[in-house]
């Protein structure tokens, strides 16, 4: 997985999206709201195009997941690899997996479960 954001051409704050990445990672939802006060870009990619919905997936909390998706987080944007949020929700085996597995299902109206059932 990259580490390093690329910022789109028209960000108008690559740091504060930087730290939204960081903060998906860490499954910090007080910083989370914090950066995304701040201007970041709720759908941020890595280099690896992973968005802060994955990083939460994989390595954050369900309540993570929840306040990204809230502030209108992509959750069909899919990674280098064409995996999504929930897809790598179900192979990633995180510390809160089937709690992000059933935020990304109940509470996304716009969720493509190509091949899996919720």
């Amino acid at each position: 997985m990259g580490a390093a954001f690329i910022p789109h051409d028209d960000e108008p704050y690559p740091e504060a999206s930087a730290n939204l990445l960081a903060a998906a990672y860490c499954g910090s939802v007080e910083d989370i709201r914090e950066c995304l006060n701040a201007g970041a870009e709720i759908n941020a990619r890595t280099l690896d195009w992973y968005t802060p919905l994955m990083y939460a997936v994989m390595f954050g909390t369900a309540e993570a997941v929840k306040v990204l998706i809230d502030a209108g987080a992509d959750v069909n944007a899919r990674n280098f690899q064409r995996q999504t949020a929930l897809s790598l929700a179900v192979i990633s085996g995180g510390v809160d997996n089937q709690g992000c597995i059933r935020a990304l299902c109940v509470m996304s109206t716009k969720l493509l479960t190509v091949g899996i059932l919720c």
